[in-house]
């Protein structure tokens, strides 16, 4: 697969809809599925340029990143096995997806535990560049069943004592995997999970624990800066607003972030105001004020209400750049 200049990747394969037949609608399925495992390889493929080092005294920690890519391949693989079953059970693809499934998450398992022995930058980026090898050659393997698994619908639909209801069922298949592939498991929604998944069971450099992305905002509500308090923070900001074609949802990440408000506040010239969000976009722990001593309770709210008003009403600005804490 060929990424970009910079090597992010953020290609996606599209598949044509149009009113199908059983057979037409069973190939649709097979080549979305195909779709889903090439969006895969594109955000491991960026996760691989986030990870490798070339100094092993920076380097990443091994068992953090297998987290995120077995959350990842949960999203991702499930969804191709679950569609590979209902559309052809007892068939060659359902066979092939579920010995693609186990098989790989079997291999995360075997590397958790030897994570401590082999936990530099360069072997996660070797375990990496093997898993799209598998991807790569299960997705050769749906190729070749694609033939079969048609000859098997159509079968199935001629045989059917109600062809319009087989084809409705087929219909439902093809549309789920379908909206699969454009969002939990299109290559900005794969990459984020890993990200996320990399950022919460990192610890900052801080000091304050596990990590987390603070975002400031100006006095008019917007973006001054988004940063990545984890492990590789620099690189994954640059690599998430690649897969995300230029900017990001920073809703979409399912991490810890901690928003600063920051505003005029006399008599120190700048206050601010903070809440932290959970992986659910769930306020934890209140606005809690930041350099602005307020002079009562009153004062606080009025602050405090400019503050929820905003974010109800506007969110949380896209990031057209992210950085963060620099490993090289």
């Amino acid at each position: 697969m060929k990424g970009d200049e910079d090597g992010y990747s953020a290609s996606v394969v599209e598949v044509e809809r149009t009113d199908l037949s059983a057979p037409q609608l069973a190939e649709d399925t097979v080549n979305t599925m195909q779709a889903i495992l090439v969006n895969a390889e594109a955000a491991l493929e960026n996760f691989e340029t986030v990870v490798n080092s070339s100094s092993e005294e920076e380097a990443a920690p091994k068992d953090v990143g297998l987290i995120a890519i077995e959350h990842m391949g949960r999203v991702a693989f499930d969804t191709v096995k679950s569609a590979a079953f209902k559309l052809a059970p007892g068939g060659a693809i359902a066979s092939e997806s579920t010995q693609f499934v186990e098989g790989l998450f079997a291999a995360i398992e075997a590397e958790k535990k030897r994570s401590d022995a082999a936990g530099v930058s360069n072997a996660l980026g070797d375990f990496i560049v093997g898993i799209r090898t598998n991807i790569a050659e299960f997705r050769s393997n749906l190729l070749a069943g694609k033939v079969e698994t048609v000859d098997a619908v159509r079968t199935t639909y001629d045989q059917s004592t109600n062809q319009d209801m087989y084809l409705t069922y087929l219909t439902m298949i093809r549309d789920s995997i379908d909206n699969a592939r454009q969002g939990t498991c299109s290559i900005a929604s794969l990459f984020n999970s890993v990200a996320s998944d990399w950022i919460n069971a990192s610890q900052s450099n801080d000091g304050s624990g596990q990590g987390y992305v603070l975002i400031k905002l100006d006095k008019h509500w917007n973006l001054h800066s988004a940063y990545i308090h984890a492990p590789r923070g620099s690189r994954l900001g640059e690599a998430l607003v690649k897969a995300n074609g230029g900017q990001v949802d920073l809703t979409t990440l399912a991490c810890k972030r901690v928003i600063e408000w920051l505003f005029a506040f006399p008599p120190t010239g700048l206050g601010s105001l903070t809440v932290t969000l959970d992986r659910n976009n769930q306020a934890v722990g209140g606005i809690r004020p930041e350099n602005a001593m307020f002079s009562s309770q009153a004062e606080y709210e009025e602050y405090a209400g400019r503050f929820r008003r905003h974010f109800e009403t506007d969110g949380i600005p896209n990031a057209v750049k992210i950085t963060g804490e620099k490993t090289e």
